[in-house]
Protein backbone atom coordinates (compact mmCIF):
# COMPACT_ATOMS: atom_id res chain seq x y z
CA UNK A 1 0.00 0.00 0.00
CA UNK A 2 1.38 3.41 -0.84
CA UNK A 3 2.05 5.73 2.13
CA UNK A 4 -0.35 8.41 0.87
CA UNK A 5 -3.26 5.93 1.00
CA UNK A 6 -2.47 4.98 4.59
CA UNK A 7 -2.83 8.58 5.80
CA UNK A 8 -5.72 9.64 7.99
CA UNK A 9 -8.60 11.20 6.04
CA UNK A 10 -9.16 14.94 6.25
CA UNK A 11 -11.58 16.00 8.98
CA UNK A 12 -15.20 16.66 8.05
CA UNK A 13 -15.59 20.33 7.15
CA UNK A 14 -18.52 22.36 8.43
CA UNK A 15 -19.85 22.62 4.84
CA UNK A 16 -19.65 18.83 4.38
CA UNK A 17 -21.45 18.30 7.69
CA UNK A 18 -24.23 20.71 6.66
CA UNK A 19 -24.53 18.93 3.29
CA UNK A 20 -24.68 15.52 4.98
CA UNK A 21 -27.42 16.70 7.35
CA UNK A 22 -29.35 18.17 4.41
CA UNK A 23 -29.04 14.91 2.46
CA UNK A 24 -30.16 12.59 5.26
CA UNK A 25 -33.06 14.86 6.21
CA UNK A 26 -34.44 14.26 2.71
CA UNK A 27 -34.80 10.62 3.77
CA UNK A 28 -36.54 11.49 7.04
CA UNK A 29 -33.38 10.74 9.03
CA UNK A 30 -31.50 12.67 11.70
CA UNK A 31 -27.81 12.67 12.49
CA UNK A 32 -27.22 10.44 15.54
CA UNK A 33 -23.51 11.21 15.88
CA UNK A 34 -20.79 12.93 13.90
CA UNK A 35 -20.03 11.73 10.33
CA UNK A 36 -16.78 9.80 10.01
CA UNK A 37 -14.65 10.28 6.89
CA UNK A 38 -13.73 6.96 5.27
CA UNK A 39 -9.97 6.43 5.04
CA UNK A 40 -8.32 5.76 1.70
CA UNK A 41 -11.00 7.45 -0.40
CA UNK A 42 -9.09 8.29 -3.56
CA UNK A 43 -11.19 10.60 -5.74
CA UNK A 44 -14.42 11.04 -3.76
CA UNK A 45 -15.20 12.10 -0.20
CA UNK A 46 -16.91 9.20 1.57
CA UNK A 47 -18.52 9.23 5.00
CA UNK A 48 -19.91 6.70 7.46
CA UNK A 49 -22.94 8.52 8.84
CA UNK A 50 -24.68 7.35 12.02
CA UNK A 51 -28.38 8.19 11.67
CA UNK A 52 -31.57 7.80 13.66
CA UNK A 53 -32.27 4.64 11.62
CA UNK A 54 -28.82 3.07 11.62
CA UNK A 55 -25.66 3.66 9.61
CA UNK A 56 -25.65 5.18 6.15
CA UNK A 57 -22.91 5.79 3.61
CA UNK A 58 -22.76 9.20 1.96
CA UNK A 59 -20.44 9.95 -0.93
CA UNK A 60 -19.58 13.32 -2.42
CA UNK A 61 -18.42 12.48 -5.91
CA UNK A 62 -15.55 14.31 -7.51
CA UNK A 63 -16.78 17.46 -9.24
CA UNK A 64 -15.76 15.97 -12.59
CA UNK A 65 -18.26 13.07 -12.30
CA UNK A 66 -21.25 13.39 -14.59
CA UNK A 67 -24.79 12.26 -13.85
CA UNK A 68 -24.50 9.79 -16.75
CA UNK A 69 -21.43 8.17 -15.22
CA UNK A 70 -23.17 7.80 -11.86
CA UNK A 71 -26.25 6.29 -13.52
CA UNK A 72 -23.97 3.75 -15.23
CA UNK A 73 -22.44 2.92 -11.83
CA UNK A 74 -25.93 2.38 -10.40
CA UNK A 75 -26.84 0.11 -13.31
CA UNK A 76 -23.66 -1.91 -12.70
CA UNK A 77 -24.54 -2.21 -8.99
CA UNK A 78 -28.07 -3.35 -9.89
CA UNK A 79 -26.61 -5.98 -12.23
CA UNK A 80 -24.19 -7.17 -9.53
CA UNK A 81 -27.08 -7.48 -7.06
CA UNK A 82 -29.02 -9.61 -9.56
CA UNK A 83 -25.98 -11.91 -9.73
CA UNK A 84 -26.06 -12.35 -5.94
CA UNK A 85 -23.21 -9.97 -5.16
CA UNK A 86 -23.93 -7.89 -2.03
CA UNK A 87 -24.10 -4.19 -2.87
CA UNK A 88 -25.30 -1.11 -1.01
CA UNK A 89 -28.70 -0.22 -2.42
CA UNK A 90 -29.29 3.40 -3.34
CA UNK A 91 -31.94 5.02 -1.18
CA UNK A 92 -34.84 6.92 -2.73
CA UNK A 93 -35.68 10.23 -1.07
CA UNK A 94 -39.11 11.74 -0.45
CA UNK A 95 -39.06 13.23 -3.97
CA UNK A 96 -38.28 9.84 -5.58
CA UNK A 97 -34.60 10.68 -6.21
CA UNK A 98 -31.56 8.54 -5.48
CA UNK A 99 -29.09 11.27 -6.41
CA UNK A 100 -29.05 14.95 -5.60
CA UNK A 101 -26.76 17.87 -6.25
CA UNK A 102 -25.39 19.89 -3.37
CA UNK A 103 -22.26 21.78 -2.53
CA UNK A 104 -21.20 21.61 -6.16
CA UNK A 105 -21.15 17.80 -6.15
CA UNK A 106 -23.52 14.92 -6.82
CA UNK A 107 -24.48 13.04 -3.64
CA UNK A 108 -25.97 9.54 -3.62
CA UNK A 109 -26.94 7.96 -0.31
CA UNK A 110 -26.79 4.21 0.35
CA UNK A 111 -27.88 1.82 3.08
CA UNK A 112 -24.94 -0.49 3.91
CA UNK A 113 -25.46 -4.17 3.27
CA UNK A 114 -25.44 -6.52 6.23
CA UNK A 115 -22.48 -8.85 6.30
CA UNK A 116 -22.51 -12.38 7.59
Amino acid sequence: MSPELAAEPEAVTSQERRSIVEVIERYGLALADEPIPVAESVSNRNFAVPTSDGPRFVRFHAKSRSRERLELNLAASDFAALQGIPVAAALIDTKDRWLRAGGGRLQPTDRPTKSG
